[in-house]
C-alpha cells in the first residue's frame, strides 16, 4: 500500500527488476492505494496486458501528467508551476520509464522540457532522491538552482538513508596525488577520468553549502564521522571552512584538533601550495603537495598525499575516503 503515484513509482525503481506498475488511483477509506510492481512492460507483451478497474499503468499516467501540465503551464504561479513541472518530470523521465517516442505533438516537447527540468535543477544528490532517482550513480546536478549545464556529481544513495552528494574520494594505494593547485581545488578535478580519486571543486562547493549541511566522513574500512552546520564560504573569502560539532562517528574529531585550540581546522581559510593562507607555507607541502584547511597544518587532511590524514584513526591499512554532503 502506498500514499501516491508518486510512493508507487519510488518503490518500482528501488525494486530490481521492476519495469512497470499499475497503481490503485480511486480513493479508499484508508488513502491507502494498491501499488503493483511488474517485472514486464506491456510493450514486451502486449498479450498478456490485463486493464484492471480503478487502476493506471504508470504509461497511462504519464500522459495525464503531460496534459494537465499542458493545461496550466502559462497560468499558474511561477512557485506553483515549478511544482507541477517537478512532479511531471518525475512521472514522465526520472524514473527512466518513458520513451520519447510513447508521447507526441506537444507532448514531445513537454516530455523534453521536463527532461531538461530534471537533469538540471535538481540542486543535490536529496533533491533527486526526493524525485525518485532512488539509484547510486553518476548524476548531472545544479548547484546554483538555475545553471545551463550542471555538473557531473556521484550520488550516494545508500548510505544511511540516501541523498548524499559525494564531494571527495580517494582509494588505495592513494597513488594518484591531489597535488593540485588553487586554480584545480576551485574548479574541481577527477570526475571525468571515471571518479576514483576526485574534489567536487570548491566554487560548487560554496554554492551547495550556502544554507549548511551534514558532512559525513566515511574512512574504510570501518571508520565515518558525521558533523553538522557544515559550510565554505566564497572566494572572496578564501573559501573559509565552518563546521559544527561532530554529532556520530567511531572517528577521533580530527577536524577539531581533537579539542586541541592549536590545530583547530574551524574557520580557516582554505590553503594550496601555491596560495598559502594559513600563515604556515610548508603545510600544503607536507608529504607532497595537497589542498585543505589548514591551521598548524592541524590532525586532518584527506587529501594529503601517500596516505590520508585523520589523526587518531588506527584502522589501518585505510583503503578508502569519501567526503559527502546532505541538506539538514
Amino acid at each position: 500500500m502506498v500514499r501516491d503515484e508518486f510512493d508507487c513509482g519510488r518503490r518500482c525503481l528501488g525494486r530490481e527488476g521492476c519495469k512497470s506498475y499499475n497503481y490503485e488511483y480511486h480513493n479508499t477509506s484508508s488513502r491507502r492505494h494498491t501499488c503493483e510492481l511488474s517485472s514486464e512492460k506491456k510493450e514486451e507483451k502486449p498479450d498478456s496486458y490485463i486493464v484492471k478497474y480503478g487502476y493506471v499503468y504508470y504509461q497511462q499516467l504519464t500522459e495525464i501528467k503531460v496534459w494537465n501540465l499542458l493545461l496550466h503551464m502559462f497560468t499558474l504561479a511561477e512557485s506553483d508551476l515549478k511544482t507541477l513541472v517537478m512532479e511531471t518530470c518525475f512521472t514522465v523521465s526520472a524514473l527512466g520509464f518513458s520513451a520519447a517516442d510513447s508521447v507526441k505533438g506537444q507532448e514531445v516537447q513537454v516530455y523534453f522540457i521536463c527532461l531538461f527540468y530534471c537533469l538540471y535543477t535538481a540542486r543535490n544528490c536529496k533533491e533527486l532522491k526526493d524525485l525518485g532517482d532512488g539509484l547510486s550513480g553518476f548524476k548531472q546536478i545544479a548547484p546554483g538552482g538555475d545553471d545551463v549545464q550542471g555538473i557531473a556529481v556521484y550520488c550516494d544513495q545508500t548510505t544511511d538513508g540516501g541523498g548524499w552528494t559525494e564531494i571527495q574520494k580517494r582509494s588505495t594505494p592513494f597513488k594518484a596525488l591531489l597535488s593540485k593547485t588553487w586554480a584545480d581545488y576551485e574548479q574541481g578535478f577527477g570526475i571525468e577520468s571515471g571518479g576514483e580519486h576526485f574534489w567536487i571543486g570548491n566554487k560548487y562547493l560554496s554554492l551547495l553549502t550556502r544554507s549548511p549541511v551534514k558532512l559525513r566522513i566515511d574512512v574504510l574500512p570501518n571508520g565515518y564521522a558525521v558533523y553538522d552546520d557544515f559550510s565554505i564560504s566564497g572566494p572572496e573569502d578564501n573559501y573559509r571552512l565552518h563546521i559544527g560539532p561532530i554529532v556520530s562517528g567511531n572517528m577521533n574529531d580530527a577536524i577539531h584538533g581533537d579539542g586541541t585550540q592549536a590545530n583547530e581546522q574551524n574557520g580557516m581559510p582554505f590553503s594550496t601550495s601555491d596560495r598559502n593562507n594559513n600563515g604556515l607555507k610548508w603545510c600544503a607541502n607536507v608529504n607532497g603537495p595537497s589542498g585543505w584547511w589548514f591551521n598548524k597544518c592541524g590532525q586532518a587532511n584527506l587529501n594529503q598525499a601517500y596516505m590520508p590524514e585523520w589523526s587518531g584513526y588506527n584502522y589501518y591499512p585505510m583503503t578508502q575516503t569519501t567526503m559527502k554532503i546532505r541538506p539538514m
